[in-house]
């Protein structure tokens, strides 16, 4: 049997590796709160902004 000595160091490291999965976790969740609104929403402002407006008022004659 191991040791209580053994037994609080190896339930440190496994408090250490959960922390930093926790942490990595939080940051891609993060990620993905900020990433899909302006994916979703990049239209309206693309347009608010006047850059689809050159793609929309092209003339047809020169697609071709």
């Amino acid at each position: 049997m191991s040791s209580p000595d053994q037994d609080r160091q190896r339930n440190r490291k496994i408090a250490e590796n959960e922390a930093g999965r926790q942490v990595i976790g939080d940051i891609r969740v993060s990620v993905w709160a900020i990433a899909v609104p302006i994916v979703a929403g990049g239209g309206r402002v693309r347009h608010r902004l006047g850059v689809a407006q050159p793609l929309i008022d092209y003339p047809s004659d020169r697609l071709a």
